[in-house]
């Protein structure tokens, strides 16, 4: 039936009074959607983005927008990774911006790729991107995701027998993550006989096809971070000591007490060194070489035969720790003071071993500059072109890119929920036996008072509406209290029988029942039927929409339940999802708290959806038949 009749439809009034109710329409559906929106957006948010509340994320359609992420998340959400790292001046990811990619830097790109391809870089030089995240908690990076996905399936998915295999202590997959491999800072300890863990990461980060996303450290970044204030402005680090005086005192002062002793490595060209070491060593072990011989394993005449080898990662544990001594400086019981000279020692680096590899390949500084169309000064102003690696990967991957942080905190909140604890089936058992008892209880309570009427019919329906005045809050503690005296704490019993009877679903479907004619019944009596038949294939058939209102009703409670949920099962093995998310927001970061809250509306969407014809029945045109 029209509001308006056709005749009178075309007149001013009439328009304008459609136009607005089309207007209203659309500025409800607006105020519908908009949340929503912000919902899903608020879904992809990082570090980066974490203050913007847009409707659409930046990211999809701003190319420094999604830099920004980017770099964020490939230098693991460690703001002093852009100086360490890419050597950047910038104090946060927010202040990142696209980079100016000159002929230089790409043909410096080239001699960096073919530099990757022929040496081996030993691997506590380098990171691995994608791997780790501070700002948002409880994501998993892509590669983290998938060195996960390595072991399981090369190991176990049993997560006891996985820690026994790999030596690790994780509490649940959701937990699983890996110590940031990081070793600029003097006091950061390299393992040198690392858990299995470790050693499946290092193989696994070293793989040539990682190359692109290696995050090699710079000595050279870490000593101008140190020293911002440095009378001589540098862009690198002199590998051994320098000759200018206004830096020797900050290089020694660096070597000795910053920088881990891995980056140390002893100058094979020093005459003094080998002889200074073996008084240091006879000294240290008291003239004892035997002593020595059983800490370092060896079978040594005398002192002076110790070898030193060129490199930190090729010595022993013990032998590593009297060497940053050495470095450091050791007091004898006699009070004599050991310490290396600084032309003992030298600083090792990939971004040495790459000035090295350009000089052998073009002999002199001239030819290097020649090929590529540069103006070096000197050897020692070039650095390993991470950023334009970085960058020339970014550019050519960016739908791949802003899909991965649409999808990743939505992969961690299914990760938690299905892979700890029983979350999801514990929710749906839970549900189903509220929706089936809900559907029994209640429509029988309701025939007995529209059917077979009882004096106190109405007393007892006001009954049943008083349980209406007091909130769920008020009956906890003797709701649990009797549940408790029932020994039905942490069983699915203790969740339904509860709100197995609703009097407001009562009052509501005795409405409904009292609504269908009595002539019906008697028919159906007439032909012989008996009361359980009439009250299922009369009465249920002609309240099926009445019956969902009940059943969505019963699911919406039912799946939002959280409070009595997590008071009477205690016990994690009986939480449903409400409960585990509850625990997931308590420590995450604010994108997985917008994807679970995403996640969790999804059910009830799908009901209404799916249901949304049935329920608009059961509450506005409720039909006789």
């Amino acid at each position: 039936m029209t509001i308006l009749i056709s005749s009178t439809r075309k007149s001013l009034k009439n328009r304008l009074l459609i136009y607005t109710m089309y207007m209203l329409l659309v500025i409800g559906a607006i105020s519908m959607v908009y949340p929503f929106l912000l919902l899903l957006s608020g879904s992809t948010k990082s570090g980066v983005d974490s203050d913007n509340f847009e409707s659409i994320p930046s990211f999809l359609y701003s190319s420094e927008n999604l830099y920004k992420k980017e770099v964020e998340a490939f230098l693991n959400e460690k703001e002093i990774n852009l100086k360490l790292i890419f050597g950047h001046d910038y104090l946060s990811f927010k202040s990142v911006e696209l980079p100016k990619i000159s002929q230089t830097q790409k043909l410096l790109l080239k001699e960096w790729q073919q530099f990757l391809r022929e040496n081996k870089i030993e691997n506590y030089q380098y990171d691995l991107a994608y791997m780790r995240v501070s700002q948002s908690k409880k994501t998993q990076p892509l590669f983290l995701r998938e060195f996960q996905t390595k072991l399981t399936g090369k190991y176990t998915h049993n997560l006891n027998d996985f820690n026994k295999l790999l030596e690790s202590e994780f509490t649940s997959w959701s937990a699983f993550s890996l110590a940031e491999e990081t070793f600029l800072e003097r006091e950061r300890t390299y393992q040198k006989i690392p858990s299995k863990l470790v050693k499946e990461f290092r193989n696994y980060k070293k793989a040539e096809n990682k190359n692109d996303f290696k995050l090699f450290l710079s000595p050279s970044n870490f000593f101008i971070k140190r020293y911002p204030n440095c009378p001589v402005k540098l862009t690198s680090l002199f590998n051994q000591l320098p000759e200018s005086d206004k830096i020797r005192k900050k290089w020694l002062d660096f070597v000795r007490y910053s920088l881990n002793p891995l980056w140390i490595y002893p100058n094979l060209k020093n005459k003094q060194l080998k002889k200074y070491f073996s008084t240091f060593l006879q000294k240290k072990y008291n003239k004892n070489i035997n002593l020595l011989n059983q800490n370092y394993g060896l079978k040594l005449n005398h002192f002076s035969d110790v070898k030193i080898s060129a490199t930190t990662v090729k010595m022993s544990q013990e032998f590593f720790t009297d060497w940053s001594l050495f470095i450091h400086g050791w007091h004898s019981e006699d009070n004599q003071f050991f310490i290396a000279d600084a032309e003992m020692l030298k600083i090792a680096g990939v971004e040495f071993e790459f000035r090295n590899f350009l000089l052998n390949k073009y002999s002199n500084i001239g030819t290097i500059n020649a090929q590529l169309k540069a103006k070096f000064n000197s050897i020692n102003e070039i650095l390993p072109p991470q950023k334009t690696a970085h960058y020339y990967y970014f550019t050519k991957n960016q739908g791949a890119i802003a899909y991965e942080f649409v999808k990743r905190n939505f992969i961690a909140v299914f990760s938690y929920i299905f892979l700890k604890g029983r979350a999801l089936l514990n929710t749906v058992i839970y549900c189903a036996m509220a929706i089936i008892f809900a559907l029994l209880i209640n429509p029988l309570a309701a025939y007995c008072l529209s059917r077979f009427k009882p004096k106190s019919s109405y007393k007892i329906l006001l009954f049943f509406m008083l349980t209406m005045a007091f909130p769920p809050m008020v009956t906890q503690i003797p709701v649990f209290i009797m549940l408790r005296e029932f020994n039905l704490l942490n069983t699915f019993w203790a969740l339904v029988l509860p709100t197995m009877a609703n009097g407001y679903a009562i009052f509501l479907l005795k409405g409904f029942f009292d609504s269908i004619p009595q002539e019906l019944y008697e028919s159906a009596q007439i032909d012989g039927a008996n009361e359980l038949r009439i009250f299922y294939q009369i009465t249920l058939s002609l309240s099926k929409p009445i019956l969902a209102v009940i059943a969505l009703q019963t699911f919406t409670v039912a799946y939002s339940n959280f409070m009595m949920a997590l008071l009477i099962c205690q016990d994690q093995k009986m939480w449903t999802i409400m409960p585990w998310l509850y625990t997931l927001h308590s420590n995450s970061g604010e994108g997985i708290i917008f994807a679970s809250l995403v996640i969790a509306a999804i059910p009830t969407l799908l009901v209404f959806t799916f249901c949304q014809n049935v329920i608009i029945k059961g509450i506005i045109v409720p039909v006789e038949k």
